[in-house]
Formats: C-alpha cells, structure tokens, sequence
C-alpha cells in the first residue's frame, strides 16, 4: 500500500461523482488528467523554498507549468478548480504570494467544495495576508456546501470527512469551537469506511490523550503514513518512554530506508528520536551513530 494519500486526486474523484447524473453512464475522470495529478501529487506543499536543491526546484517549475498547461485545454469547472489550487500550492511554496493568492482564490470560485485550496488560502493570507476578510466567509460557504452535499447523501463517508475538515478550519482561523461537530463528522465516516487510516487518524485526535494511542495504530494498519507513526512516536515520548518506543522507532527506520527514501525530514526526525533513546540507555556507540545518521539526513535537506 502506497504511503502517500493523493489527496487531490480523491478530491477530484469524489467531486465528479457528487455530481447530477447527466446520463446512464457514470462518469469517470479523465485518464490523462489522473496522471498529470499524480505527477503534481508527488511535489510537497511543505518545506523552505530556500533550502531545497536545484532538482527540487526544477520539479516545482515543472508543475507549475504542467498546471498551466492543463489550465489551457481544460473547461470542467471542476478540474480547473483543482489545477489552480496545484498552481497556488506551488506558487505559496515558492513565496510568490500574490499568485498564489489568486490562483486559489480562483479554485475557490470554481468550486468552494475544494477543500485543498481552502487550506492553504487559509494557511496563506494568515501569514502573509494581514487583515484578508475573506478567509471567515469562505470557511462559511464551504461549510454550507458540504452540509448540503452531506444532507443530499449521507452514505457517503468523504462527504462528511471534508465536513469534519472544515470545521477544524474554522476552529483553527476563526476561532470557532467545533469540536463535537468535528467529532460527530468522523463518527459518521468510519461506520461508512471503517477501514479508512484517515479517518480513524483524524478522530484520534479529538479525544482524551490517554485513549489515543489504540487508535493511531489501527490507523496505522489500515494504512502506511509517516504522519501515523510520528504520533505513535511522540505519544511515548511525551511521557518519556524514550527506551519502551525504541523498537518501534527502530522497525520504522527500516521501513523507510528500505521503501520510502526520499522521506529525509521524517527519516531525520527517526534518527534523532533513537539517539535520544540510546542515550538514556547509556550507549555511546549507537547514541553518536544514530547522530551521524540525524546529520546525513539533514544535509539531504540543505541543513
């Protein structure tokens, strides 16, 4: 099972079939469309612009024109909304605010179901954009699109998901407290998907902390994801039980050398979380090893 969640492309899949029926036959997204967003997809959203190399670069602008490229023989309203939230992502990332800004904004106005850009707007003109009045009033309408969407279907778990979402959008940059609806959003998506990692990730973070750590790892078995493991991680650390998280942090090490490489923050994060451990174990052999390993990771990064 692939690590990487393709967001946008589930987003993409799940817009078209919300849509009316305009004929007997389902509707199906477009294959070549699918392969431009998994290209896209493998392009982060997150990291410093002035720290990546010049083949990270490259392959930003490389999306950045592929999305371009899309936007020029595209009409579905649905899949430009998609394409210029991949254009803004990249743009934000490389702090080129003003573009970034309208390329989401224009996702938005496409379609204001697209949840993906409605997060990185937010994420964008909190930082960048002091007093921007949009940002509360297209929280509002998301949230009405999706509950009308959720009250036309309720069988449909990602529906109620990207409720959820939204609402935590709110509580994070509007400073609403949906926290039982958020719960209650989640609820309702994993007894319509309970083998869904996402959703069963999600919910675990809108409970007690001390109940949490069962759930991140059936999470975790439905799923490969970093993320998952990093909560697992800092979950025993944070009661520091650096030693007793040891072999787990030791089994996730090798799963990622040996299947995700290119996972250099998190394989640094793991290096660095196994020093911490041996150290506490008084072993200096492993406790300076596992800091060289931290520093070759880090230097991947540009640091």
């Amino acid at each position: 099972m692939t690590i990487k969640v393709k967001a946008t492309c589930i987003v993409l899949v799940a817009f078209l079939l919300a849509l009316p029926a305009q004929s007997d036959a389902q509707m199906v997204p477009d294959e070549a469309i699918m392969n431009t967003l998994d290209k896209l997809d493998r392009i982060s959203s997150y990291g410093d612009y002035d720290s990546f190399d010049s083949s990270y670069r490259l392959q930003i602008s490389e999306g950045i024109a592929l999305c371009r490229l899309t936007l020029s023989t595209q009409r579905d309203s649905l899949t430009r909304s998609i394409f210029y939230y991949h254009k803004g992502r990249l743009e934000l990332l490389c702090k080129q605010i003003d573009s970034a800004r309208f390329d989401l904004e224009t996702a938005l106005a496409l379609d204001i179901a697209n949840y993906p850009a409605l997060e990185r707007l937010c994420v964008l003109s909190y930082h960048h954009l002091k007093g921007y009045t949009k940002r509360k009033g297209l929280i509002v309408a998301s949230i009405e699109n999706w509950k009308g969407k959720c009250a036309m279907d309720s069988t449909e778990a990602f529906q109620w998901y990207y409720l959820g979402m939204t609402y935590a959008l709110q509580n994070q940059f509007s400073g609403a407290s949906n926290n039982q609806k958020i719960k209650h959003c989640l609820q309702k998506c994993m007894l319509l998907d309970s083998n869904n990692g996402k959703y069963i990730f999600e919910y675990a973070l809108y409970i007690p902390e001390d109940q949490r750590l069962p759930l991140l790892f059936k999470a975790l078995s439905k799923e490969e994801n970093w993320l998952y493991r990093s909560h697992i991680i800092w979950w025993h650390k944070h009661r520091n039980q650096h030693t007793e998280i040891l072999p787990f942090i030791e089994s996730s090490i090798q799963v990622y050398e040996g299947q995700y490489p290119e996972y250099h923050s998190f394989l640094e994060d793991l290096w660095d979380a196994s020093a911490d451990a041996y150290k506490l174990l008084k072993d200096t052999d492993r406790y300076k090893a596992c800091l060289e390993k931290k520093k070759y990771y880090a230097g991947l990064q540009g640091r």
